[in-house]
């Protein structure tokens, strides 16, 4: 592929992963393109020294390999530092490309779902967890963290994180994958929109199914492009500053369509449920097929193909109003209340807002017993005290804080105890709605203040995010207390054959939000798990199901007014229950959410994109933290 080489010349780069595959073909391009400096930095000492040598005998003096763990900050740190020394004290052009694409089971399986072909022959573990976001997410962030203060001194730059299609098109066995890159893709969208004012331009990019050392020894699928290829796609992208880099013609489409509801949600069930029964077989390849579809499907897709084309011609406004028409237009969200009758069903998060209004029409469709599991043990007293006053011995409250297996765990247990040992449904909605700035800009003298006084005091949103303690606290409730939840019910529900998870994420997941980076990246990750799940647990019986619950008036907001248009956690509980009982892919909780899933990934949508979520970072900085509309 041709792509704008004098983009290149004359800048500072640097490429983590930059010894072997996509990295090192980055390097070798944009060395081609007139490139000033390039930094290779890399975990292999063999590779980075003899590819250091190679180079720098076809570019001399232009080449500087540098030892760099990504999993380690300091070293991230030094790495940066190095870098800008070489570079005569700048640093133009970041490349985080380290990764390696984790694979596995998500829980011990009966026989028939175990994978032939996965390296990982057991489940993954916290530490397996902690390893795999420590490379793929966290090493990303650190170096958008030690990157950014040169760009803002020196008056601009350019980081580009390499995710993959698999962030938004979750496949069976590689959950942890899809969970790290969701993640990533998640924070990039959302510091591309908070720095953009700097002149720091932030992108994200898919590499396309590449042949590299991902695949460890298997024969990659026979579509794979080679890793120049990915590296000029990408490059393309990097110079055009394309929102999101689609690095094969399979990623357009997967960004194009993996949200989109009804019957296209439907079709993505049977794709990605083949996908997962192939890869039980032992066979890998990304190539769909599709079976026969009835009359009603055919129409709705047609519906919904001429949509996804009138937007090819650009994203004007007459296209978003017949998105919304669409929207509006689908059939009501009437909840199936014979779906919940005589079931059990546990709710984190259950004494407050959203988890609340779940229970509380749960036991009024007939719900056989409900467990509220709440970390507000005042919250919880006074709410199951109420409900069983309603309901007599249907209720029961559990302490439990998510972000400790071991609670999450006993809550289960107690749970399942009290339901006479059987968990028909699991929702995790605990969270916490974190916003913040990543790090510390020209513009900061006293918005920080502000935004803490805001955040973390009576009249702001669920805390202050200013530090990597921070981050891991968001992602310990908003991520993992789900997964935690997840195994736990699984053990239960794969012994008694049937069962069903419901994960509430957030429309964020999808539509990152400026200075709420963290919450974006966690419920992007949650998402990518749920998905991951729905088809490497299908065949057992076990449902999943990803749901936000729209832009909600709950305590998420504390002291200050909810944005305009804000529902009643009611309102969203009736459609996150109207689509559990639909068993529906990616339940979206408000019309908003429902517009932005279509459109989020269309490549002709980005520049509209863009406009918008500067003029939300716009209107936070002006002190807003609860805007949703630009300034």
């Amino acid at each position: 592929m041709e792509y704008d080489r004098a983009y290149f010349a004359g800048k500072v780069c640097a490429v983590t992963g930059g010894a072997s595959g996509i990295g090192l073909a980055l390097c070798e391009e944009l060395l081609e393109s007139g490139a000033d400096k390039v930094v290779l930095a890399d975990f292999n000492r063999e590779n980075l020294k003899k590819h250091e040598a190679r180079l720098n005998e076809a570019y001399p003096g232009k080449v500087k390999g540098i030892f760099c763990n990504v999993t380690i900050e300091d070293d991230v740190e030094r790495m940066i530092g190095e870098t800008r020394a070489f570079g005569g004290g700048r640093l133009d052009l970041l490349f985080n490309n380290a990764g390696a694409g984790l694979a596995g089971m998500f829980t011990l399986q009966p026989d028939t779902l175990l994978p032939k072909g996965i390296a990982a022959a057991e489940p993954s573990t916290n530490e397996d967890w902690a390893k795999g976001f420590a490379l793929n997410f966290y090493g990303a962030l650190y170096g958008c963290r030690h990157a950014l203060p040169i760009m803002i001194d020196q008056g601009g730059g350019q980081i580009v994180n390499i995710i993959s299609g698999i962030a938004f098109s979750p496949m069976a066995y590689q959950s942890m994958y899809a969970a790290t890159k969701s993640a990533l893709n998640a924070l990039t969208l959302s510091l591309r929109a908070e720095y953009a004012h700097l002149n720091i331009r932030f992108n994200s990019a898919t590499p396309g199914t590449t042949s590299t050392a991902i695949f460890e020894g298997n024969t990659p699928p026979p579509e794979a492009q080679s890793p120049h290829q990915s590296a000029q796609r990408i490059l393309n992208g990097v110079a055009r500053n394309e929102r999101l880099i689609l690095g094969d013609d399979g990623d357009v489409s997967g960004a194009t369509q993996c949200f989109l509801p009804d019957a296209m949600a439907q079709v993505y069930d049977e794709i990605y449920l083949g996908f997962a029964r192939q890869r039980r077989s032992g066979t890998l390849s990304f190539i769909a097929s599709y079976a026969e579809r009835t009359p009603e499907e055919l129409a709705a897709l047609d519906a919904l193909q001429q949509l996804i084309e009138m937007g090819e011609s650009g994203m004007d406004e007459a296209v978003l109003e017949r998105l919304r028409a669409y929207w509006a237009n689908r059939p009501s969200d009437t909840v199936d209340e014979a779906y919940y009758k005589d079931k059990t069903v546990a709710v984190t998060g259950g004494a407050s807002g959203v988890g609340l209004a779940l229970c509380e029409e749960l036991l009024a469709y007939g719900a056989e017993k409900v467990a509220l599991a709440d970390y507000n043990r005042g919250s919880l007293e006074a709410q199951v005290r109420r409900l069983n006053g309603l309901y007599p011995g249907k209720v029961m409250g559990i302490p439990c804080d998510v972000s400790a297996e071991e609670d999450v765990q006993a809550m289960i247990a107690a749970a399942t105890a009290f339901f006479g040992g059987r968990l028909d449904i699991l929702i995790n909605c605990a969270g916490v709605g974190r916003s913040g700035m990543f790090t510390e800009t020209p513009d900061t003298a006293g918005m920080i203040a502000r935004l803490k006084e805001r955040c973390d005091g009576d009249g702001g949103l669920d805390g202050f995010v200013d530090s990597q303690a921070d981050w891991e606290r968001v992602f310990a409730v908003n991520f993992y207390g789900a997964l935690y939840g997840c195994r736990a019910a699984l053990a239960v529900m794969l012994a008694q054959g049937h069962g069903q998870i419901v994960n509430v994420i957030s429309g964020t997941a999808f539509t990152p939000m400026p200075y709420q980076a963290s919450y974006s990246a966690s419920k992007a990750a949650l998402n990518a798990l749920t998905l991951v799940l729905r088809y490497e647990y299908w065949d057992a019986g076990i449902r999943f199901n990803s749901a936000t619950p729209g832009t909600t008036a709950t305590a998420i907001f504390k002291g200050l007014p909810a944005p305009a248009g804000a529902q009643s956690p009611r309102q969203s509980a009736l459609r996150i229950l109207a689509g559990v009982a639909d068993n529906e892919r990616l339940i979206l909780g408000d019309d908003a959410d429902g517009v932005s899933a279509m459109i989020w990934g269309n490549p002709q949508v980005a520049k509209r994109w863009d406009q918008y979520f500067e003029g939300v970072a716009a209107s936070r900085r002006a002190g807003n933290m609860t805007a949703y509309e630009p300034q």
